[in-house]
């Protein structure tokens, strides 16, 4: 399955980008984040009018991100499609137990991937814009800061959308691969032991990792250092000190407990509809609603997981520390 993967892999020209002078600041964000370990609100933001352009800021995050979050799942669709194995099914191929075990990991990563990439996303943007909008609050008497370089430094994301999300599918489909495999379709399990699947899936993935502190995850945000040195915009330095920092990774690491916290609560509440009065059902079963539970991730409601991570505390006091540290720098 990872070898299928591989073959939708695109690769991508970086915009060049413009220097903007602020590289400085990215290492003067890190010494605040590392001296509040806390992530209280620094005492600045009781200041009205900074607080007023933060949460202002924040509000076009959140737009941001869900205007961009259709464009990864369709990118999700085509590296994990699911829907291609099931109109194979429909036609009683000779090899439709292969075709089966394909689906069965394939369900559970696309939606292990979701949860991954998706959390990535949200807590990537937040940091992003919050480093711009400091920039721009403390830019609303000068042009230092143009057009250009905005435009550039948020064409960042597009590493995340393409490559970054392609080689998160491979890694995901790899721990789906081994987790799944000692399991038949036939195979009872229960609406803990199908929580227990998912979670065993989302620790393979991260032990990808190694004993690295930092959040594995960062390998999938950033393009190669050396691509982005060729061009060397200190903006987007800044925010790669700020995505490798520890701090981001703890507050990484408890969003993305905050988005499977989300989504196994959703998928606990579809097991009980399924099963009704029983307390197992076949794994077959279950990969209909493993698969269609991509919804919860990427959909816009105040219940889903990628506003359940927009709306985490602790990511939402970073971005605000980090917001205020650009706007005074």
């Amino acid at each position: 399955m990872v070898e299928l993967l591989r073959r939708h892999k695109n690769k991508l020209l970086l915009t060049a980008l413009a220097a903007t002078g602020l590289y400085g600041a990215g290492r003067y964000v890190l010494r605040i984040l590392e001296e509040r370990r806390s992530f209280e609100a620094l005492p600045s933001l009781h200041s009205s009018r900074l607080l007023e352009h933060c949460r202002s800021n924040h509000a076009t995050t959140v737009s941001a991100v869900l205007s961009v979050a259709p464009r990864l799942a369709d990118t999700l669709s085509l590296q994990l499609n699911t829907d291609a194995i099931t109109q194979q099914l429909k036609t009683k191929p000779s090899n439709k137990v292969a075709l089966w075990d394909d689906l069965k990991s394939l369900s559970f990563a696309r939606l292990v991937a979701s949860v991954y990439s998706s959390t990535l996303l949200a807590s990537f943007m937040s940091v992003q814009l919050s480093i711009l909008g400091g920039c721009m609050f403390q830019d609303l008497h000068k042009s230092t800061v143009t057009e250009d370089a905005h435009k550039s430094y948020l064409a960042m994301v597009e590493h995340l959308l393409s490559e970054g999300v392609v080689g998160l599918c491979e890694a995901v489909c790899r721990a789906a691969d081994t987790v799944l495999a000692p399991y038949s379709l036939k195979e009872g399990v229960t609406c803990q032991g199908l929580e227990q699947l998912l979670r065993d899936v989302q620790h393979s993935t991260a032990s990808l990792g190694g004993r690295s502190r930092r959040c594995f995850l960062i390998q999938f945000a950033l393009p190669q250092e050396s691509l982005v040195t060729k061009t060397n915009p200190d903006l987007s330095a800044a925010m790669r000190d700020v995505l490798e920092s520890q701090a981001f990774s703890e507050v990484l690491e408890t969003c993305l407990e905050v988005a499977f916290t989300t989504l196994t609560g959703a998928l606990t509440q579809s097991y009980h509809s399924a099963s009704q009065s029983l307390t197992v059902l076949p794994l077959a079963r279950l990969i209909p609603m493993v698969t269609d539970h991509t919804h919860i991730v990427f959909g816009g409601e105040a219940s889903g997981v990628m506003q359940s991570v927009l709306e985490e505390q602790k990511l939402l006091t970073f971005s605000q520390n980090i917001y205020e540290s650009f706007s005074q720098k």
